[in-house]
């Protein structure tokens, strides 16, 4: 059915173009710009259906809304949490993003975008938590903390308001993942951030924590690779932390033969604890196996003839 239905919107959008082609009239560009937008946005929702399909984890995603004071749980299927499914969400993601941030139409319009904006970061922040990228987690967290709002005014006075409730306990969440996912130094800032919000409304027992915190998050930043820091004639030594650099690795992916979110797309992934780049593309291949694979370096193909092409081709 919903091929069906997916086939019928893709001849109507065709038929559409054809017509603004032929008919010429005023919003002719505005008018192609709307249906190429369209189009992508529906294959991009079936490409997406596609790979929750493919699920079999079930997860709750918290969807919510800045006008909304409560939290809404929809359960999703998902078979398992892998790199498709998260560039996917990604791609989504950027779409509306792209998509709320150029637009200058009304402004409830502008709020309807930026909710269904906020609804794939949440989703995308459940992805990386449930696959254990945590850093990831609360870098894509903290975008929707930014679209929120301390104070109503230009006082700085803190609100009552639930977005001020959902921004602090954002950040508490953003604090917790950088601490799991060992991103000390990022989370000083939030740190920081909260710090300031807190002395300025007088809030000194939430005050206190925070600076704790923040105090915890520099004792693990200093323990990190110091054998030799305990002080002359002190006999305690510090507590020893370690923590693994990852290798990244970029990947294009040429052809139409992928999906529409991988199409002549890069990403740039970031490798597993102790993964080199053999174990890596060795992953990838098994990921794309119809895929050939592009490791010589300037190799990277720019003619029509594979980027228009329907095989597959990364590197």
């Amino acid at each position: 059915m919903i091929i069906k239905v997916t086939t019928n919107l893709t001849f109507l959008l065709s038929r559409l173009t054809e017509q603004i082609e032929t008919k010429k009239p005023v919003w002719r560009l505005e008018g192609l710009e709307l249906v190429a937008s369209l189009s992508r946005l529906l294959r991009l929702l079936v490409d997406y259906r596609q790979e929750l399909r493919c699920r079999a984890i079930t997860t709750t995603t918290t969807t919510t809304t800045t006008t909304s004071s409560s939290l809404q749980s929809r359960p999703e299927k998902i078979t398992e949490v892998d790199d498709s499914l998260l560039m996917c969400t990604y791609t989504l993601l950027r779409f509306f993003q792209d998509d709320a941030l150029n637009s200058s139409s009304f402004s409830s319009l502008n709020s309807n975008r930026r909710s269904i904006m906020l609804r794939y970061v949440d989703r995308l922040a459940s992805l990386h938590k449930l696959q254990g990228n945590y850093t990831e987690a609360a870098f894509t967290l903290k975008l929707h903390a930014d679209q929120l709002s301390w104070s109503n005014g230009s006082s700085g006075a803190l609100s009552s308001s639930s977005e001020c409730s959902r921004k602090e306990a954002l950040s508490e969440t953003i604090l917790e993942y950088f601490e799991r996912g060992q991103c000390w130094e990022e989370g000083l800032a939030v740190c920081k951030q909260l710090a300031a919000v807190y002395e300025t409304n007088y809030a000194y027992a939430k005050l206190a924590a925070v600076l704790k915190r923040n105090a915890h998050f520099l004792e693990r930043i200093l323990s990190v690779g110091n054998n030799n820091t305990a002080s002359p004639g002190s006999s305690q030594q510090p507590a020893q932390h370690s923590r693994t650099d990852s290798e990244y690795f970029r990947v294009s992916f040429y052809g139409l033969g992928f999906a529409s979110f991988l199409q002549n797309s890069t990403f740039i992934y970031r490798g597993r604890p102790y993964e080199k780049l053999a174990d890596f593309t060795g992953r990838l291949q098994r990921e794309f196996p119809a895929a050939q694979l592009l490791t010589k370096s300037g190799s990277f193909p720019t003619d029509e003839s594979i980027t228009e092409s329907y095989s597959q081709c990364k590197c």
